[in-house]
């Protein structure tokens, strides 16, 4: 049985390390395992497209939206759907949470009915985790590791995408096509984070069902 299982959460939450220590512990209980990122920070998909928003500010931010949306559909088509029909559990350091979260976060629609025809080809999501942590905090992270994208991690932007993740979150609309979506305290020490990743991903392995 293979799942999907992403990460999601505003910039400096703490996804990356909770799915890499995951996939780990997917692949010391004998599953095959592997941690995708559909968009990473320094492609040069991500790259080129985050300096034409920071170079001009009025670049229609609807056309952007839809431009994040076909990439990451794109690359789910061409990475993560393979790994599933091989039995592999995918762990995906974001997905498309993140774009219906960000959406909001600038102001913007998740890329209007293309945007969701867009999704709706990729894999769905079995299960969310939505790392939750105040702004101050990610921004302080943010800070932290150096490169910013001020187009993007800037209080006002994080501010609505974290309320738009949980919203989504409470409301269980994840957008990953409906599958399971645990809110994750990002402040809780690491340890206590990891169990309640832990937990969460051994309940959902024990009700089966994903892919075959």
């Amino acid at each position: 049985m293979a799942l999907l299982i992403a990460f999601s959460g505003i910039d400096g939450s703490g996804k990356t390390t909770l799915a890499r220590r995951l996939v780990d512990w997917l692949r010391e209980t004998g599953r095959a395992a592997e941690l995708v990122r559909t968009i990473s920070g320094d492609s040069d998909f991500f790259r080129a497209l985050a300096v034409l928003i920071e170079r001009h500010p009025r670049i229609d931010k609807n056309a952007a939206a839809l431009l994040f949306v076909f990439e990451r559909a794109k690359n789910a088509l061409a990475t993560v759907a393979p790994l599933l029909e091989r039995g592999v559990t995918v762990v995906c350091d974001r997905y498309f949470l993140c774009e219906q979260a960000y959406a909001a976060g600038h102001r913007v629609r998740f890329g209007g009915g293309i945007g969701r025809e867009l999704m709706a080809l990729a894999p769905p999501a079995d299960l969310t985790f939505v790392v939750d942590v105040p702004v101050a905090v990610a921004m302080e992270r943010i800070a932290r590791r150096g490169r910013t994208w001020t187009f993007q991690e800037n209080a006002a932007t994080l501010t609505r995408a974290r309320r738009a993740f949980l919203r989504l979150a409470r409301g269980r609309a994840s957008g990953d096509h409906g599958g399971d979506v645990v809110v994750i305290d990002g402040t809780a020490p690491l340890q206590a984070a990891w169990e309640a990743v832990r937990q969460a991903a051994e309940r959902r392995l024990a009700l089966g069902g994903g892919r075959t």
